[in-house]
């Protein structure tokens, strides 16, 4: 996919339907922080709870995902569809899980490591979080996968779709600061939306949907454009917190010094 059918795909996904997504979300919230709620009597780590909340909900999940997946193919979709849970559910979640697991472990392990674990949790997020994204809609496509296809399949649809990918998402970061405007209201129409765009996007890379080119902004553009508004974002930031500023000094400190010793 490039920038010109980008484009394309959020025009058609904005005018798709979303009434049903939108309460499928509602609803998989409420549950998914209902669960939350119960895992705090027993557990005071909140990256853990929201770690086990996910992976509890993981059937529920596939399911979100299957309708923006069937509803970009134009096929009828019901908010009843949200509680179908199949054989193949826990499959998917036998699969997924450890994938989920070792994502969030990696981020456990670097975090003591200062500005170079910061560097290594950036490389390893951008490199894992399309194949992630794409897991459960390669999965919906083949159920009965291999766990190592399960893994391969991803990997090979996104390779080379990476800019692609991160072009599509940086592309929303006015929404999302919109969203911001609103406490966070709007991203329940947000998130369906964007669902919906890569469920578009997926479509796109199966070449099973195919759409008009229209003049846009290079994918490399629009994240130079990102990464530029989080650099300004944070250097406001530290003008305004000038303590966190020092933090992070300190922590540049401890690494170089880490080495020297």
């Amino acid at each position: 996919m490039n920038e010109n059918t980008r484009k394309q795909i959020k025009k058609i996904s904005l005018e798709e339907p979303k009434d049903v997504h939108i309460k499928s979300l509602v609803i998989y919230l409420l549950i998914l922080s209902l669960i939350s709620y119960v895992l705090m009597s027993y557990i005071h780590d909140n990256n853990l709870i929201v770690l086990l909340s996910f992976i509890i909900t993981i059937p529920l999940y596939l399911n979100l995902i299957k309708l923006c997946l069937d509803s970009s193919r134009d096929i009828l979709i019901d908010i009843k569809n949200l509680f179908k849970i199949k054989k193949n559910s826990f499959k998917f979640l036998l699969y997924y899980t450890p994938v989920i697991i070792i994502f969030y472990s990696l981020n456990i392990i670097f975090n003591p490591l200062g500005i170079i674990g910061l560097i290594l949790n950036i490389i390893t997020t951008i490199y894992l979080l399309p194949v992630i994204i794409i897991m459960p809609f390669t999965f919906l496509d083949n159920p009965n996968t291999s766990l190592k296809n399960f893994i391969i399949e991803p990997l090979k649809i996104i390779k080379k779709n990476k800019i692609a990918f991160y072009g599509l998402l940086c592309s929303f970061t006015f929404w999302f600061l919109l969203g911001l405007l609103t406490l966070g209201i709007l991203y329940l129409w947000l998130i369906p939306y964007i669902m919906i765009c890569i469920s578009y996007f997926y479509l796109s890379l199966k070449k099973e949907k195919t759409f008009k080119k229209e003049k846009s902004l290079s994918n490399s553009t629009i994240i130079i454009l990102f990464l530029l508004f989080i650099i300004i974002i944070n250097i406001i930031s530290f003008k305004i917190y000038p303590d966190s500023f020092n933090d992070f000094k300190e922590n540049i400190n401890i690494t170089i010094g880490g080495k020297n010793d």
